[in-house]
């Protein structure tokens, strides 16, 4: 919300600046906008799937380390005793 704000009081400052590259109009292709100035979801750059995997994956990387952890500390404890 507020990083939108900031893009757009930028895109309006672009307009008063006639020699300006207007590099905040150009991501329009990148991240295309509706009349109304908002993300059209599904379209421009996106998450692709695996992108959207990724957080899963590192659940199950940090699960796999903590129960390897687990398994390293109860073999010292039961050889120790």
């Amino acid at each position: 919300m507020l990083v939108g704000l900031r893009i757009n009081t930028l895109r309006e400052m672009e307009d008063e600046m006639p020699e300006s590259v207007k590099m905040y109009h150009l991501e329009d292709t990148l991240y295309p906008r509706d009349e109304d100035g908002k993300m059209i979801p599904g379209e421009g750059l996106n998450f692709s799937d695996l992108e959207a995997r990724l957080p899963t994956l590192f659940v199950v990387l940090y699960g796999l380390f903590g129960v390897a952890a687990l398994v390293v500390l109860a073999i010292r404890l039961y050889c120790l005793s």
